[in-house]
């Protein structure tokens, strides 16, 4: 695509530029600070950072009131998105709605902006809904499409409705009308269930962005795209998007330390977990960034009498729910369980073990990316439960033919081998894969099933999850 340079937009504008008038406006440079977050899942207390304990939302909240006073009016804070699905405090009810009681307390940092994630999907579309009526700042998605009453194409900027949703908005910082954009990954249909997207369409974030962006350009003097995408997607948005300022970016959990640069445009990613406080240092001329500096603020836990009351008594409320499950046992780690995305993992097997023994089959499936902690050795509590796996997934069987169980094989080999997906983790099933004479071949050779060489036209009974 192509949108004309700024100071070519008009006649008017570039004979402006000409006058003695403006000479002085041009030269004084506005400052502008963005505070950022993402991919929270939960996680209100808080955690292991560089070897610190850092982050939670008290600690966030009470460092964002600072730097708000410290800069009265210069400041926008925005979060990035997935809320929900990782911690145990993600899942607890409260008025009917599941992840309530963590948005509640995650909302009085005081975002002015978030961008909807996809594990927002995880408990269905009417718990989002229900979610988005009852918390305050305004939650932007501008590709995930509704179409429009009648039918016809879906126009980006039209929400899925029941959703209290917007493409853009336009705020007020320093002077400046600053237009934040809100964009989901365009892999939304294979990470939400089906029920959940159904009667919406997912457009991708470059082609709902084109017809965004008249209107969020003309409205706003500087534009922030909000996105929960991944950082690799958002160096393709930048490239697809010059015009952009600024990206605030989540879903990959990525600690950016440093701003990125493609081209111009300057992205940001503040890690995972409400570990790290993303903070980004902006001097605008002339509705453009001459200079961005950017780092991830370490959050070390405030004193009560510095975090604000309400605050405080529902941190504590929700650490009393989370203590109440730590003292629930339900097991025994006899030794550490680890996690791999790429690889066979112990806790992988043991949790496709765990889906096979309970189904009575023959192979037992669980996807590496369910799989959200790992497990120390010793007492296994509720929350450690929750913990590892958050998602409202049921148990099913199912049928596959050795034929399919050997491509089944072919996928894990060939993401294993080249990184590019999750694997399936196994139990009941084992082989052995190296690379073929190509990037694109793999050799998988030794399948078999419960100690039994591999019969492909023979059927075997697997289970998972229905995710």
């Amino acid at each position: 695509m192509s949108i004309a340079p700024r100071a070519a937009r008009s006649l008017l504008a570039a004979v402006l530029l000409l006058q003695p008038l403006c000479a002085c406006a041009q030269d004084e440079a506005t400052r502008l600070t963005i505070l950022h977050t993402n991919d929270w899942h939960g996680y209100a207390f808080e955690e292991d950072y560089e070897g610190v304990p850092s982050g939670g939302v008290a600690a966030c909240a009470v460092e964002v009131a600072r730097l708000r006073q410290e800069m009265p009016g210069k400041v926008l804070v925005l979060d990035a998105g997935d809320l929900l699905s990782g911690h145990p405090a993600a899942s607890f009810e409260a008025e009917g709605v599941r992840g309530l009681p963590f948005v509640d307390l995650w909302q009085r940092i005081g975002y002015d902006a978030w961008a909807i994630g996809n594990h927002e999907l995880d408990h269905g579309r009417a718990n989002l809904a229900a979610l988005l009526e009852r918390i305050s700042p305004p939650a932007l998605c501008g590709n995930w499409l509704a179409p429009p009453p009648g039918g016809g194409e879906p126009v980006a900027g039209r929400d899925p409705a029941p959703l209290k949703a917007r493409p853009f908005l336009v705020l007020e910082r320093a002077g400046l009308r600053v237009g934040v954009v809100g964009l989901v990954t365009g892999e939304l249909t294979d990470l939400a269930a089906k029920e959940a997207l159904q009667g919406t369409v997912v457009a991708s974030p470059e082609a709902a962005l084109a017809q965004i962006w008249p209107a969020l350009d003309t409205q706003s003097d500087i534009q922030i795209a909000l996105t929960h995408m991944g950082v690799d997607a958002d160096r393709q948005l930048a490239a697809a998007f010059p015009e952009l300022e600024v990206i605030v970016g989540g879903h990959s959990h990525k600690f950016v330390h440093r701003p990125q640069r493609v081209g111009n445009v300057v992205i940001v990613q503040a890690g995972c977990y409400g570990k790290v406080l993303g903070r980004l240092d902006l001097e605008i001329r002339d509705r453009q960034v001459v200079s961005a500096e950017g780092r991830l603020m370490n959050l070390p836990r405030p004193t009560d009498a510095e975090i604000d009351p309400e605050l405080l008594a529902a941190e504590q409320a929700l650490r009393g729910r989370i203590e109440a499950l730590d003292a629930q046992v339900v097991g025994v780690v006899p030794a550490p369980l680890g996690r791999s995305y790429h690889r066979a993992s112990p806790l992988g097997n043991v949790v496709a073990e765990a889906c096979r023994r309970a189904a009575q089959a023959d192979v037992g499936f669980v996807n590496s990316g369910g799989l959200r902690t790992d497990l120390e050795a010793g007492p296994m509590s509720r929350a450690d439960l929750m913990a590892l796996l958050p998602f409202d997934n049921e148990l099913v069987r199912f049928t596959l033919t050795g034929a399919e169980l050997e491509e089944v094989c072919r996928h894990n080999a060939r993401v294993s081998l080249n990184e590019d997906h999750g694997i399936l983790q196994v139990a009941g099933l084992s082989y052995r894969f190296s690379r073929g004479a190509t990037a694109d071949e793999v050799v998988v050779e030794g399948i078999e099933i419960g100690g039994e060489a591999l019969d492909r036209d023979a059927s075997y009974l697997c289970a998972g999850n229905d995710y």
